[in-house]
């Protein structure tokens, strides 16, 4: 805590490692504490401390089996975007890119020849509004990492919308996926 206070550690992104061991200790005493108060001999003891140690155990191994069953969904369907803009990619101008799938889409173009001979322009390289500069007859529009607690990407898909809308293009979304966004915006 010290440490953190004289910014030498990073607590925001380390808070775990502070509360783990609090949680661990206040469970501990309270378990002991619950096992002295109910006046248990030792095999009513024993049978006690094995019940909570099973029921953890069980939460520990129901919470794996469910971050488990997660990570064989698709986090990163930026994948099955790429594959959409891969079969279109002669009738595409111009790749406009927002902020959050830049990474993906840097790292996956590789992986579709089509795509990789396409012009493209990165948000963060590129004013906020891809239609401003580029004329192009047919744009695609990347959005990704959608969040529940972050709107940046939503608005920033609206505003590039709204843009393109008025600067004669007709979007249409092509792929609709959980956390990313492909628009086709075509003059």
């Amino acid at each position: 805590m010290i440490l953190s206070a004289l910014k030498k550690y990073p607590f925001e992104n380390r808070f775990l490692l502070y509360i783990i061991p609090f949680v661990l200790i206040s469970l501990a005493c309270s378990f002991q504490h619950t096992s002295n108060s109910l006046n248990l001999d030792k095999k009513k003891h024993f049978i006690f401390n094995i019940g909570i140690v099973a029921s953890i155990l069980i939460a520990v191994i129901y919470g794996q089996i469910k971050n488990f069953k997660e990570l064989l969904e698709p986090k990163e369907d930026i994948k099955s975007l790429m594959v959409e803009i891969e079969n279109r990619a002669t009738s595409i101008d111009y790749i406009f890119v927002s902020e959050g799938a830049e990474v993906g889409f840097l790292y996956y173009r590789h992986f579709y020849p089509n795509t990789l001979k396409l012009s493209f322009g990165l948000a963060q390289n590129e004013s906020m509004i891809p239609f401003d500069k580029q004329k192009y007859s047919t744009i695609a529009l990347l959005f990704s990492h959608y969040s529940p607690f972050d709107s940046k990407e939503e608005d920033f898909e609206n505003q590039s919308i709204k843009v393109a809308k008025s600067n004669g293009y007709d979007c249409s979304l092509t792929t609709p996926c959980i956390r990313s966004v492909l628009i086709f915006c075509k003059k």
